[in-house]
């Protein structure tokens, strides 16, 4: 009954998508993705088909397929041609992977790059007007809402009941409750995420955009406030995520909007809020051990896995990484290779890699094993393009345009630290909706953008003519 319960959602989600127009599209699209985690499975065989997965193939599907306008959008898209590179860099690794037939090497790589990076692309077609990209950040946090009340429970239960009925529906492993449960010296909640630390990646992204509308709305105190009662919150459910690696990349991120977008009164504000938190975690005994947690990541002292990552355990894990990438350094050795060939899960009850390995904690490892140097090169053009793109309309005069470009520069450096420190963890589809709405932003508040757009798009009609 509970499968059928979570089917008729699915459908009922598939056909929001396809039936509403413009951004509500992506509404239901960024709800779905976020609350119905890959552990949904609606069809096992002879295609597997999780709940994200539907969401992912019925948007990309209808847009290239009914949405006529989309041809002309992606020609106007700032960084195409870096998605472009990237899909080719995938599409010759799949065609060098002798492990698999030519269907899959041609099916892999268009799926990886389905599923991860062309909803960068989608999200960005979907966003009409500035006000618009405001409305799906403001979506994103409302669902941020329900995530840290339910994080709470979660920590005063000390349990999830939601994962706890998914597990027991679909046979899935409960990574929530594990971390919870068995993780004695450091029990995490995850809240509606699949695992703790992708929950850290969420609340880091919602922290970073209520520090963008708090400063947004600097002089409006009704506004500001609701924001500053939110981050509060997406805090101390971070804390209570119980990783060094948010933490850690949050700061990074953050440090960006603290630099070079807040006043001085708001930099005054922050440097008060900090201490006040840094102090509360020295007098808590679980924040004792989550400030000592982080700077014992710097050191070179052995620690087990699950009590954390220690610097020479990382070192480890590069150099077993680099052994793997010397065997196919070009191509790589195939994708879903840590998975099929090595045996890597992260149940670490069924895991068969080498120890050395251990989680695979870097984006970079799976980039030296499964890619190579494609996949370096197809990565290095689209965040380097992203890079690019915030950064020079950082320079604009228009005051739109200056601080979605900041917000942008804050959450791909945040984004970065995160997946270099821990494995990007499924959460390229949420990134990646993110940057493409902050794009679009940035082009609709551009003048000159969006001059430029509308005389391609005419030139167009007249050559039609």
């Amino acid at each position: 009954m509970i499968k059928v319960f979570f089917a008729f959602i699915a459908l009922l989600f598939c056909f929001q998508i396809i039936y509403q127009q413009g951004y509500k599209k992506l509404v239901w699209f960024v709800i779905g993705i976020l609350f119905f985690p890959i552990s949904i499975v609606l069809i096992d065989a002879p295609v597997f088909i999780s709940f994200p997965r539907l969401l992912i193939y019925t948007i990309v599907i209808y847009t290239l397929s009914a949405q006529p306008g989309w041809w002309q959008s992606f020609k106007n898209f700032p960084v195409k041609y870096s998605l472009i590179v990237l899909l080719a860099m995938l599409m010759l690794i799949g065609l060098f992977d002798e492990r698999l037939s030519l269907f899959l090497r041609i099916y892999r790589p268009f799926t990886v790059f389905c599923e991860n990076f062309s909803l960068l692309f989608i999200s960005y077609h979907y966003i009409n007007k500035p006000e618009e990209a405001l409305r799906i950040y403001k979506i994103v946090l409302y669902a941020l809402i329900v995530f840290g009340l339910f994080g709470l429970v979660n920590y005063y239960q000390h349990q999830n009941v939601y994962y706890l009925l998914l597990s027991e529906t679909y046979g899935s492993y409960d990574f929530s409750n594990v971390n919870m449960l068995g993780a004695i010296e450091r029990p995490r909640i995850s809240s509606f995420a699949w695992h703790a630390i992708y929950y850290g990646f969420l609340l880091n992204t919602g922290i970073l955009l209520c520090a963008f509308f708090i400063n947004v709305y600097s002089g409006e105190y009704g506004q500001k406030a609701k924001y500053v009662y939110l981050l509060i919150l997406l805090l101390v459910n971070l804390v209570l995520v119980n990783s060094r690696t948010p933490l850690l990349a949050l700061a990074f991120g953050f440090l960006v909007l603290f630099l070079w977008e807040f006043n001085l009164v708001n930099k005054l504000r922050v440097g008060v809020l900090v201490i006040v938190l840094f102090s509360s975690l020295v007098f808590i005994p679980k924040g004792r051990q989550i400030v000592s947690a982080a700077f014992s990541a710097l050191s070179s002292n052995e620690q087990s896995y699950e009590e954390g990552s220690s610097l020479d355990m990382r070192i480890g894990q590069l150099q077993a990484s680099y052994d793997l990438f010397k065997k196919k350094p070009v191509t790589g050795n195939g994708l879903y290779y840590i998975k099929e060939t090595l045996g890597f899960s992260r149940d670490w009850s069924q895991s068969k890699s080498d120890k050395y390995l251990y989680g695979f904690e870097s984006y970079i490892y799976e980039l030296l094993i499964e890619q190579g140097v494609l996949g370096i090169i197809g990565n290095i053009f689209l965040f380097a393009s992203l890079f690019i793109f915030f950064i020079k309309n950082n320079i604009s005069k228009n005051r739109g345009t200056k601080k979605l470009s900041l917000l942008g520069i804050a959450l791909l450096v945040a984004y970065l630290s995160f997946i270099i420190g821990t494995g990007d963890m499924g959460s390229f589809p949420v990134f990646m909706i993110v940057m493409g709405i902050t794009i679009k932003g940035i082009v609709l508040l551009n003048p000159f953008e969006t001059i430029l757009s509308r005389l391609n798009y005419s030139a167009d009609l007249l050559i039609e003519v």
